[in-house]
């Protein structure tokens, strides 16, 4: 019987750190408490992190978010289409043409799809 060696040298060693990191979950979290801790060091002053500025950032992320998720979803799937991101943008003008009291579609021009 021969001795098993102690080590294998086609193993790489990586430190706990980089494993981490390398986590897809704990580097969008990483990324985050960065920009915040940005944001708070350099606009600390800004009202951002006051009750209505808090509010104000919170409702445009939600916003992104409704048209992120569905595309997530789409992507996880394998139904994702790259020709969807102009309908995504419309989606954005529709919602903001709404919250500013307008019907959601553009006027078609002259010349124009009817």
């Amino acid at each position: 019987m021969s001795a098993a060696p102690e080590t294998d040298e086609r193993v790489k060693e990586i430190s706990p750190l980089k494993r981490a990191l390398i986590r897809p979950e704990l580097g969008g979290m990483v990324g985050t408490v960065a920009v915040f801790t940005l944001f708070a060091l350099f606009a600390f002053d800004s009202g951002m992190f006051a009750p209505q500025g808090i509010m104000n950032w919170s409702i445009i992320s939600a916003q992104f978010m409704i048209i992120a998720v569905g595309a997530c979803l789409l992507m996880i799937a394998g139904e994702f289409d790259p020709f969807t991101g102009p309908i995504n943008d419309q989606d954005g003008v529709d919602v903001g043409d709404r919250d500013r009291g307008g019907d959601g579609g553009a006027a078609p021009q002259d010349g124009g799809f009817v």
